[in-house]
């Protein structure tokens, strides 16, 4: 059973990649620790091609943010 934090950061993942927004633009507070989590699993979908990066994503992923 997933936790409510993974079933957020699940659903807003979701929601980003169908509106095509921008990782950085999530509904979380900037600097939170789910703001950071919501980068990482982008990270993850993305190593299992699950993810599709806008262009100011893939900016954020070379870095060492989240």
């Amino acid at each position: 059973m997933k936790t409510f934090h993974e079933l957020a950061i699940n659903e807003t993942l979701d929601a980003l990649q169908e509106n095509g927004t921008n990782l950085t633009d999530n509904p979380f507070r900037l600097g939170s620790m789910m703001y950071f989590k919501v980068i990482e699993e982008a990270r993850k979908r993305l190593s299992e091609d699950r993810y599709t990066l806008t262009e100011v994503d893939k900016q954020i992923i070379e870095t060492d943010l989240g």
